[in-house]
């Protein structure tokens, strides 16, 4: 028996919460110190930039950009064949000289080096007629075509153009059929200016030819950026 002035049990504790009863509003939360079950800011994630593209690597929303380069030159090598082609038909096909008779390259080449009239034939019209015409020919084309190279395209360049200015002046020098003993002969073969005057297709062919050739050589290989 209980005597009747016996006080009932104390309940729990005012700040007592069930295991698995949500906290009374208004009472004391807890909640676990900060960062205690929770990984550590940044260790799941991947490092700034990682996983994306380096900056300025694509432009902005642009393809990559290209580098500088150079490529065949096709422009050259169309110049060249052109020069080649001119340079073909100046020396097979027309006439150098306006006079008596056919004055094809050829023709020429009889006249100067034949033994009745070799002595009063130029020097420089001896050996370019006789082959010098066809290795300027040969060497101005080539250089055009190596300079269209990419990798050969600097040193040929400069060989392609230094050898065009030489065969242009060589080819002026050589339209001068004959030297001062025929002009002791006939006034028709003193000057300079009479030859020139009297220069035909073939001659301005030639001149074109070894002009258009030594241009291509000059543009060489395309260069793109």
């Amino acid at each position: 028996m209980t005597s009747g002035n016996q006080e009932p049990p104390a309940g729990p504790p005012a700040d007592f919460q069930p295991r698995h009863q949500a906290p009374t509003p208004g009472g004391p939360q807890y909640s676990p110190p900060p960062g205690q079950y929770g990984p550590p800011p940044g260790q799941y994630g991947p490092p700034p930039g990682q996983y994306g593209p380096p900056p300025g690597q694509y432009g902005g929303y642009g393809a990559p950009a290209r580098p500088a380069g150079s490529g065949l030159g096709v422009v050259a090598l169309v110049l060249a064949g052109v020069g080649a082609i001119l340079g073909i038909v100046a020396f097979t096909a027309v006439d150098w000289y306006s006079g008596k008779g056919a004055s094809k390259f050829s023709d020429v080449r009889k006249v100067v080096t034949d033994s009745q009239t070799k002595p009063y034939a130029a020097s420089v019209a001896k050996v370019y007629f006789g082959w010098l015409a066809w290795v300027l020919l040969a060497v101005v084309v080539i250089a055009a075509v190596l300079a269209a190279i990419p990798s050969l395209s600097a040193p040929f360049r400069a060989v392609g153009v230094l050898a065009a200015v030489g065969s242009i002046v060589l080819t002026f020098i050589a339209v001068k059929f004959f030297n001062s003993k025929a002009g002791q002969l006939s006034s028709e073969f003193r000057g300079y200016s009479t030859y020139l005057k009297h220069a035909r297709v073939g001659f301005w062919m030639a001149v074109a030819a070894f002009l258009i050739a030594g241009v291509g050589a000059a543009i060489g290989a395309s260069r793109r950026t």
